[in-house]
């Protein structure tokens, strides 16, 4: 390339890396994602829920002495917005996907309770009752939330509770504003093994599908979920919730339920030309506890989709650039020759 069109290249080049990046869709909302460690320093504690000292840190849900509740709660203090404020009342709400990963235990001392939850609420002070409720809900004859409070909760249940339609003692469940489950399904493990077992949850908001898988291994997770629901979250949860666990004990258990690691992050999916967003593989190595505390901005999200296209255009407009050069000094050239030759021309009839 001629050194005026590489000169003009690079000049061009400076303009546009030194002309701010315009963002070319519609912001998204924050993101939520946090691990172990804001976790434990955003904690809010219901009930006879308490943090654990010791070599690691841990949240106990429920203390295997009769305390006089016999049910706890722990949430991240901070609320999730889950839903965006509709602009027509009559559209259905935008909705955001979320994954969660946590590792529990559940010991006897001497006997099981009821089990604990993964719990969507959007109270941060409600505590439900003990005796098969797991904290979740009032207790019979009104067996749901308190009013004005929505929960959305998935169970890890270890107690056969005929009364509340449990199908077993060992079972994973989904509670939608009732402690009655809409659906229930073995776990693949042994609750009560007494032993760190995980839990992986997301919920896809496009394909309005829960999943749940559980697993011995921190670090694996089977390829198949123990339980997959298809529901709508957007009509049982409110615009922002509380995420966090839910325990109890009853009819003499005295179980302690940990919680030893837990991560959560949600994602928002507006552009129905996408993909659905990105959620944990069927094999999980990474430690999700390294997640940051701070959520992402909606300007990094925006910076990550535009500087890709900006260089796309900047490397178009270079080459475009230099084929253009590259003609005009050929056209130049192809001028002078003719000129040259009607020099020579002329000449040659002078003499």
């Amino acid at each position: 390339m001629p050194r005026s069109c590489s000169a003009a290249a690079l000049l061009l080049l400076v303009v546009l890396l030194a002309a701010p990046l315009q963002p070319t869709s519609a912001a998204n909302p924050d993101a939520t994602a946090f691990g172990r460690a804001a976790f434990l320093k955003k904690l809010t504690l219901l009930g006879s829920a308490s943090i654990l000292q010791g070599r690691q840190l841990a949240v106990a849900l429920t203390t295997n002495s009769s305390d006089g509740i016999g049910a706890g709660r722990a949430l991240f203090s901070d609320p999730v917005r889950l839903l965006l404020p509709r602009a027509d009342p009559r559209a259905a709400p935008a909705q955001a996907s979320f994954a969660t990963r946590f590792t529990f235990r559940i010991t006897p001392s001497p006997s099981y309770g009821d089990g604990l939850a993964f719990i969507l609420t959007s109270s941060p002070t409600f505590l439900g009752a003990s005796n098969g409720y797991m904290g979740l809900y009032a207790a019979a004859p009104a067996p749901a939330s308190a009013p004005g409070v929505s929960t959305v909760a998935l169970e890890l249940d270890t107690h056969h509770d005929v009364a509340l339609h449990d199908p077993d003692g060992n079972h994973v469940a989904v509670d939608a504003g009732s402690i009655f489950s809409v659906a229930s399904a073995s776990p693949g493990v042994n609750l009560k093994a007494g032993v760190p077992i995980t839990a992986w949850v997301q919920y896809h908001a496009r394909r309005r599908r829960l999943q749940a898988w559980i697993s011995y291994s921190s670090s694996r997770r089977h390829l198949d979920p123990a339980l997959s629901l298809a529901i709508d979250l957007s009509g049982l949860v409110e615009e922002l919730m509380y995420v966090g666990f839910s325990a109890s004990n009853g009819e003499g258990g005295r179980a302690i339920h940990l919680i030893e690691n837990w991560s959560f992050r949600t994602f928002w999916d507006l552009n129905t030309a996408q993909g659905p967003p990105p959620l944990p593989s069927s094999t999980q190595h990474k430690d999700e506890t390294s997640v940051s505390s701070t959520p992402p901005t909606s300007a990094t999200a925006k910076h990550r989709h535009v500087v890709p296209a900006v260089l796309g255009a900047l490397i178009f407009v270079l080459v475009l650039g230099g084929i253009i050069c590259v003609l005009f000094h050929r056209r130049r050239r192809k001028a002078g020759r003719r000129v040259q030759l009607a020099v020579q021309s002329e000449m040659a009839r002078s003499v």
